[in-house]
């Protein structure tokens, strides 16, 4: 590949759980970049000494892996030619961009994401295209004990787990056939760290620390055998899968990682094509569970529906017997408000009698300070009439 970037870059592929962090953070502190350190995915529970992998990188392939309709734990293969699909177009463009405005400005970097073993080939394109160098360095761990591992962090089953590692192995064979790789032991990495990344840097041309005490400190602070789990022989390894073409692709890393033979890539198609019929059956597999799921889902919805229909018909209860309550609040307050009109009827027409009684009264007094007899016959006269206009008044109050 001619370099017309004048960068280079190192890709580090590998399963999960298969010893990728432990390299990326070593040829990091050779000196390789992997990105800004607040761009890279932070420490967590079940990797304390941390990932190192780019928070954008993991970001795009997630969204290519939906966009293929599968997840990163998927055991079977992607479909023929899925990265000259259309669809992949805009995401293209956005590795593209990536790689243009974040890494090429190095000489030197590197990037670790165990999904790129599943879409190696669209990485592969768009490198080429921008003209950077790039070495393949592969992880290598029993995939029994990369089973373990994922049985204990995700729950998935031994077999998925195997299955899952052959879809992405197989997709590492087949990318990097043609190409020069450095294979490297996870458990031997463990076991010797200092000869086996001396190799390393000896192999990818990675300058060496003159003074390796800083190197050492802090190497130990992340590689320690103690860290090993699960170590499993390749004799457990046949006896749990038994299978030849899971068998066989492990053989053939193991003899390249010991300079006994290259793999070519006829023998990865074989492979390829023999897991077929297994990689269908966990498809099958696959569709079997989400039916289960579906329908224990929908098991859940009835109940669920039954429950809140119960809930409705409560709530229905409740709300006619506060509509009745509300009736009769209504009715009581419209009798309030006809009663308080008839009081205030009443009111102003006793305002108007005793107006009329204080005339009379007006009057009577004028009657009493009157000079002669001849005004008495009218104070008796304007008497009667006050006392028959009272007898008038209460009368009707009465009937009202």
């Amino acid at each position: 590949m001619i370099n017309k970037a004048n960068s280079r870059a190192i890709c580090i592929l590998g399963m999960h759980r298969s010893g990728t962090s432990a390299i990326a953070r070593s040829i990091n502190l050779l000196g390789v970049y992997l990105g800004e350190s607040e761009n890279l995915l932070s420490a967590q529970e079940d990797n304390p000494h941390g990932f190192w992998e780019h928070l954008n990188i993991i970001d795009i392939q997630n969204r290519i892996l939906w966009e293929l309709g599968v997840s990163w734990d998927t055991p079977v293969p992607l479909e023929e030619l899925w990265w000259k699909k259309p669809e992949m177009i805009p995401f293209r463009n956005e590795i593209k961009q990536f790689i243009s405005q974040q890494m090429i400005s190095q000489n030197l970097w590197a990037w670790k994401d165990p999904r790129t073993c599943l879409l190696l080939p669209l990485w592969l394109d768009i490198l080429q295209e921008l003209g950077v160098e790039v070495n393949f360095v592969i992880s290598i761990r029993n995939p029994l004990d990369i089973a373990n591992s994922l049985l204990k962090r995700n729950n998935i089953p031994i077999q998925k787990s195997l299955g899952i590692w052959m879809n992405y192995m197989i997709s590492v064979a087949r990318w990097t056939a043609n190409s020069k790789c450095i294979l490297v032991s996870y458990d031997e990495f463990l076991d010797d760290w200092h000869q086996q990344l001396f190799n390393l840097s000896q192999q990818l041309n990675l300058p060496w620390p003159e003074n390796e005490l800083e190197l050492k400190e802090k190497m130990q602070k992340f590689i320690n055998p103690q860290f090993r789990h699960s170590y499993s022989s390749n004799d457990q390894l046949k006896e749990t899968i038994g299978l030849k073409p899971f068998v066989n692709l492990y053989d053939i890393y193991l003899k390249k990682m010991n300079f006994q033979l290259d793999y070519t890539l006829p023998q990865i198609e074989e492979i390829a094509s023999e897991y077929k019929a297994y990689a269908a059956l966990f498809d099958i597999a696959n569709l079997t569970k989400i039916e289960l799921q579906q329908r224990v889902e929908l098991i859940d919805t009835r109940h669920n529906i039954q429950h809140y229909l119960g809930e409705l018909q409560e709530v229905q209860t409740q709300l006619k017997s506060q509509q009745n309550e509300q009736k009769k609040i209504n009715t009581f307050l419209n009798n309030s408000l006809i009663s308080g009109k008839d009081t205030e009827e009443k009111i102003l027409h006793l305002e108007k009698m005793i107006s009329a009684l204080r005339e009379d009264q007006h009057s009577l007094q004028q009657i009493l300070q009157s000079r002669g007899w001849n005004y008495l016959k009218k104070y008796y006269i304007y008497r009667d009439l006050l006392f028959s206009k009272l007898k008038k008044i209460t009368k009707k109050h009465s009937s009202k």
